[in-house]
This record gives structure tokens, sequence and C-alpha cells, in this order.
């Protein structure tokens, strides 16, 4: 997982673009997302034919974790050994 991302559109753009259900929340582009912020991600609803958006915090929070913070430790996970590695085997909700 890489440690920053950028999200560079706007909602009405991010919207009509994957036909989305209207979402009441706004936010601005930003260039310098990092891990345990909350952004905004595209979702298909599981009982409709209906893509929504929806607040989350991005990162990788093992199922150990007593709180979500530990992500910050475990954000460069490498994909070689993401499989055998403790902090990846059944991710956690917080």
């Amino acid at each position: 997982m890489c440690g920053r991302y950028r999200l560079s559109r706007r909602k009405e753009i991010i919207e009509q673009y994957f036909e989305s259900a209207p979402w009441d929340d706004d936010w601005t582009p930003r260039y310098n997302i990092a891990p345990i912020q909350p952004v905004p991600v595209l979702r298909q609803h599981p009982n409709k034919p209906v893509r929504e958006l929806a607040l989350m915090k991005w990162g990788l929070i093992p199922h150990w974790a007593k709180h979500a913070p530990i992500s910050m430790r475990t954000v460069n996970s490498k994909s070689e050994s993401h499989a055998t590695k403790p902090a990846s085997r059944d991710p956690r909700k917080f």
C-alpha cells in the first residue's frame, strides 16, 4: 500500500461519471491524503443496483489491533509478503 494519494476531482464529476446516488456531504480536491484520514469512497449498495459515496477511513488495520491508529505502522505493507504476515489476516472494522 502506498503512503499517500490524491483525490483531484470535484464531487459532481465523481457522481456523474460513476452514476452514483446524490451525496449530501461535500469535499474539495485534496492532494495529500494520508492513512486514517476520512475520504469519500464509492461503493455498490448490497441489495440495490445503486452506487453510493460514503466517508471511510483509509488504511490497513490488523485484526488484533485495539485502536485504529495502529494502521499508521502498517501503511507500507508489501504485496509479496501480504498473505503471510499476521497484520494482513482477517482485517478488522472499526
